[in-house]
């Protein structure tokens, strides 16, 4: 039940329902978790956690980073 909405710089982000990541064959990643999550770059994505968290993950889904609001 997710979409992508525009950041209103040049991302995307996907938004709606939870999401995660799959690897190239089509096999879960990274289980469906975050509420936001914004492609990889630099083997970092960002993402917003259920609890409103604003984090960057690695490409196993573990937290590296979490930012101040």
């Amino acid at each position: 039940g997710g979409h992508t909405e525009n950041d209103g710089e040049e991302h995307s982000i996907w938004a709606g329902g939870l999401w995660g990541f799959i690897d190239k064959k089509g096999n879960i990643a990274i289980e469906p978790r975050f509420m936001r999550v914004l492609d990889f770059d630099n083997n970092l994505a960002e993402a917003i956690t259920q609890d409103q968290k604003h984090v960057l993950i690695d490409k196993k889904g573990k937290i590296c980073k979490v930012f101040k609001n």
